[in-house]
């Protein structure tokens, strides 16, 4: 099924000196899940690609919680699944976390050094 195809997706944690990155592809929650069974407290990232385009059935709070991002990306375009969903929205705005969508400001280019993320461009 779709579901299972999506938790099946590539999922690739980048660390560069202090700044760490977490790409989700389309995982959603049953994907976050086993993430945390096998990743435990070492899912931080700096930046997370919130997967599945923030639908509702991605970014649950407990992963959100282990990845601690301050900043997110979701890649989202014009849809008629209404993604991104407003929940998933505002779970990472109450974490703190500053996010940003594609549809709103296309390409997000973060700069960094080896200690931290020095710009953030759209």
């Amino acid at each position: 099924t779709e579901d299972e195809e999506n938790n099946r997706s590539l999922v690739l944690h980048f660390s560069y000196g202090e700044n760490s990155f977490l790409f989700t592809g389309d995982l959603e929650a049953e994907g976050e899940e086993e993430l945390i069974a096998v990743s435990g407290d070492e899912l931080h990232a700096d930046v997370l690609k919130v997967g599945h385009h923030g639908s509702a059935t991605s970014t649950a709070q407990e992963f959100l919680e282990r990845v601690r991002p301050a900043y997110a990306f979701i890649p989202v375009g014009k849809n008629t699944y209404g993604h991104p969903d407003g929940e998933v929205v505002k779970r990472l705005e109450s974490a703190g976390t500053q996010v940003f969508r594609a549809d709103i400001h296309k390409d997000v280019v973060f700069t960094m050094n080896r200690e931290e993320i020095i710009d953030i461009s759209r």
